[in-house]
């Protein structure tokens, strides 16, 4: 398993969701920290075992640019919907969040406790949703979804 003081070498450039380079490809990182997930039983299907997993890596370069290796973290702020997932497309599925909106404020991800995969926490509430299950919203979604 991945730990501190190892070097990672960046298989392809490192975008933003606005599109600045954050790292480019054969960049040489450092890694600082590693956040990792005990094994457990999965709460969603007690039968299933999922074994300690890295959930996120610190990595520092010479320029001394941080950057954490969750790809999701850089829709923080954003605001999202929940969506389906059908024949490739994603589909606005009207589902509310515990909040009572269609609309929710990204706050933070974990780990989701059943599923072990990445999660997005909210402002407006105290839920979580599988990342892969929340579209991040432009203005013309956000003003369609408000009607």
């Amino acid at each position: 398993m991945i730990k501190a003081g190892d070097t990672v070498t960046i298989m392809h450039d490192c975008v933003t969701h606005g599109g600045n380079l954050i790292h480019s490809a054969n960049d040489q990182l450092t890694v600082l920290g590693v956040e990792t997930e005990p094994a457990h039983y999965s709460r969603l299907c007690p039968d299933i075992w999922i074994p300690e997993h890295v959930t996120s890596v610190l990595l520092v370069g010479a320029d001394g640019h941080y950057q954490m290796t969750s790809f999701y973290e850089q829709f923080i702020g954003e605001k999202v919907a929940k969506t389906n997932i059908k024949k490739g497309k994603t589909i606005f599925n009207r589902k509310k969040f515990k909040s009572t909106s269609l609309i929710n404020t990204i706050k933070g991800v974990v780990i989701h406790p059943e599923l072990g995969l990445p999660a997005y926490t909210f402002e407006e509430d105290e839920s979580y949703v599988e990342c892969r299950r929340c579209k991040i919203l432009n203005k013309e979604e956000i003003q369609t979804l408000t009607k």
